[in-house]
């Protein structure tokens, strides 16, 4: 797979008829990686707000909740564009078992549109989730599907009554004196589903497809890696990289640095945006 490839362009750099080439020549790229593989695997996530932090919610738990609150309330609400159906359309061409989906997004959307649960792996979590502020009543329980929030009051816990909050991997969760702060039992579950797809489709031609990841340190943007492999940018998954070729939609400026050239030089991509 490592046949030596342009490495990603990006939206910048020259403009009009020549700026416009270069994209169809690269959506034509993606489009035949796509075709030519036998499994999908779809990256998307474009983080958090700064808003997003444990400490947030003890501190000060109504402006935490003025926050979440209505955010939970408009991806209730939210109807997937059909962008999202047209995703779907193309993994399910690859079948039931040869496609995947990993996102960092919290909003629900993908399941909106009928992708299959164990076909996902929210690695974030869902605000569709609450779980408890308390460590201990997290060991005991399972997040709960999100109930009701009212202005000017603060969830409660189903199971102890102590305040809960989103059931999404927040900033400063787990680290310092947060340590447990955040119940990772669904994600940890979805994990070991693709955990376990990764390794079934370790001998296919795998074409990962990418679209809108960030570059912070929770990131799941991919970086190349030697031998026409690709990896998470972010280790706290602890996945070995795997072979694959990349269609990055919304790629960044950084794409086009001599040192992302030089590191995807030799790794099959195509970048669309």
């Amino acid at each position: 797979m490592a046949s030596k490839e342009e490495a990603p362009l990006t939206g910048d750099g020259d403009a009009g008829v020549g700026q416009s080439s270069k994209l169809d020549a690269e959506v034509r790229r993606a489009v035949e990686l796509i075709l030519g593989s036998q499994a999908l695997l779809v990256v998307a996530g474009a983080g958090l707000a700064d808003m997003c932090r444990h400490e947030l919610f003890v501190q000060d738990p109504k402006a935490a909740w003025a926050f979440h609150g209505p955010v939970l309330q408009r991806f209730r609400e939210a109807v997937p564009h059909e962008g999202y159906s047209h995703l779907r359309r193309i993994c399910q061409t690859k079948g039931a078992s040869s496609h995947f989906v990993c996102t960092s997004n919290v909003d629900g959307l993908l399941e909106k549109v009928g992708f299959e649960p164990k076909r996902l792996f929210n690695a974030h979590g869902s605000v569709h989730f609450w779980q408890c502020m308390c460590a201990k009543c997290n060991k005991r329980h399972s997040p709960w599907p999100a109930g009701d929030w009212t202005p000017g009051k603060l969830p409660e816990c189903k199971f102890c009554k102590k305040m809960a909050r989103p059931n999404v991997s927040l900033f400063d969760d787990n680290l310092g004196k947060n340590a447990d702060s955040f119940c990772g039992q669904r994600v940890l579950e979805q994990f070991d589903f693709f955990e376990n797809w990764l390794k079934q489709v370790g001998r296919q031609k795998l074409c990962i497809i990418e679209i809108g990841c960030g570059v912070s340190e929770h990131s799941l943007r991919l970086v190349p890696k030697p031998g026409g492999k690709w990896a998470f940018m972010s280790d706290e998954w602890g996945l070995p990289p795997v072979a694959a070729s990349l269609v990055r939609i919304n790629p960044t400026t950084e794409d086009c640095q001599p040192e992302a050239r030089s590191l995807a030089e030799g790794n099959k991509a195509a970048a669309c945006g």
